[in-house]
């Protein structure tokens, strides 16, 4: 719900220092996976959003990801 937000303040927005970069979907990432209700489908849509948005995909964000679904595969065995 605060990516959409922060989204759709962006498209309403002509300035451009707002649009949601790396930083934003890195620590959304790290939110989702901090607070232990992490969700396979939740960590797929903010790659999915970053891939649509054609933000370029960096080392932080890639292990952030990663470290995410580990958690989701530790918390269903």
């Amino acid at each position: 719900a605060i990516v959409d937000r922060v989204e759709a303040f962006y498209r309403c927005s002509s300035d451009t220092k707002l649009r949601p970069n790396i930083l934003l979907y890195t620590a959304l990432v790290r939110a989702v996976d901090a607070s232990g209700e992490v969700e396979s489908a939740s960590i797929q849509s903010i790659e999915d959003r970053v891939r649509r948005a054609d933000i370029k995909i960096d080392s932080l964000f890639s292990l952030a990801v990663e470290n995410a679904r580990k958690r989701c595969r530790r918390s269903r065995a």
